[in-house]
């Protein structure tokens, strides 16, 4: 019988040999190169290929094998487990937050209630003291100036143009200051009641204080030159 080995050692059949010699050699060959086999294997890395196999419960859980892979439902079954955990934080937080919003508002109400006792938003009440007030400043080229009594009580308008005047909307008393700038023109009266006190100058440098008044059924304009 013809004894032809491989490089590594392992048995190769020959033409002279009978096919019950051959097959034995053949057997041997292949046990040879399973034990190499086994013996060179390595476990697969994140950076290096090896053997693999499927994940234990444990193992999927734990993430300890770096070369045991998870079945899909196994996946699936830990992004559900994290989603729901998610889920139940964001319930929390959600619970929390809405807690702290109920905890402001009733800190609001109370302050409110407060000042509801101390002043009377519908009116009908005594005041003692008084307020300071912020003028409203106002500067005219053109158009039409109507008085708001809830931009402020004491109001000044600049004149740097011929323009209107007409009766705030609403009822109230106004005191505006006019100053005639570089540019003044002169002011039109528009839809006042009675217009009373001096004529309106519009001379450089002039100024005048209205008095305005609109109750429910007229309006008055006085004029104070100042110059």
């Amino acid at each position: 019988m013809a004894e032809e080995l491989t490089q590594r050692g392992y048995p190769l059949p020959h033409p002279d040999n009978i096919a019950r010699e051959d097959a034995a050699r053949i057997r041997q060959a292949i046990e040879m190169i399973n034990d190499d086999m086994d013996g060179t294997a390595v476990p697969a890395t994140e950076t290096h290929a090896g053997q693999v196999r499927l994940a234990t419960q444990d193992e999927a859980a734990q993430g300890s094998a770096a070369n045991a892979v998870l079945t899909v439902k196994r996946t699936k079954d830990m992004i559900l487990a994290l989603l729901a955990v998610l889920e139940g934080t964001v319930n929390d937080l959600a619970g929390t937050t809405s807690g702290r919003d109920t905890a402001l508002q009733t800190s609001i109400d109370g302050l409110l209630t407060k000042v509801n006792a101390r002043v009377l938003l519908a009116g009908g009440q005594t005041l003692s003291g008084g307020f300071d007030t912020t003028g409203k400043e106002t500067v005219m080229s053109a158009g039409t100036f109507t008085p708001d009594p809830k931009l402020s009580a004491i109001q000044n308008v600049v004149n740097n143009g011929a323009h209107s005047i007409a009766p705030p909307a609403s009822l109230c008393t106004v005191v505006v200051q006019y100053s005639n700038g570089a540019t003044a023109g002169a002011l039109t009266v528009s839809g006042f009641t009675k217009v009373t006190g001096a004529t309106f100058s519009a001379a450089q440098g002039a100024g005048h204080i209205l008095f305005v008044t609109k109750t429910k059924d007229y309006s008055h304009l006085h004029i104070v030159a100042m110059q």
